[in-house]
């Protein structure tokens, strides 16, 4: 009767053995997928907002280049004259006209293209402080 309650016993812990080694087998199995599709997810969300910002991006540089073309207040758009960077454009308003007439009225203009809700970043504020501040030369070099 020992032998019998001494392998029931032993037959238990067995199985609760097993048990336990096949749950966290199955536990660990189930916790991997979960993660491998929270990883998925994940990694399609950033790839998704690098796109989109991507798209940004694009749209922004387009709409800078064919700004002097859609912008209302440039009268000629030979007048334009793209640099890109810390400043879109610098607009010498009736520079043609003044060439071709003889006038001598051209007012200079600064301008930064932006869309959506950009903003200016510090080197385009500083830009823009400077001009509304009248910190504005003209310097002429002459080489030997």
């Amino acid at each position: 009767m020992e032998s019998f309650y001494l392998g029931l016993v032993f037959g238990v812990v067995i199985s609760s053995v097993l048990a336990v080694i096949i749950y966290f087998y199955l536990l660990r199995r189930i916790a991997s997928k979960l993660f491998e599709a929270w990883k998925e997810k994940e990694m399609r969300k950033e790839l998704d907002e690098a796109l989109q910002k991507q798209r940004y991006v694009v749209k922004g540089k387009i709409t800078e280049q064919l700004f002097p073309i859609i912008y209302e207040k440039i009268n000629d758009i030979s007048d334009a004259r793209f640099i890109g960077s810390p400043v879109d454009y610098i607009v010498f308003d009736g520079l043609s006209k003044s060439i071709s007439e003889g006038r001598d009225d051209v007012k200079i203009r600064f301008i930064e293209v932006k869309t959506g809700d950009a903003k200016l970043n510090s080197s385009e504020r500083l830009v823009k402080d400077a001009v509304e501040n009248r910190r504005v030369e003209w310097e002429e070099v002459k080489l030997p």
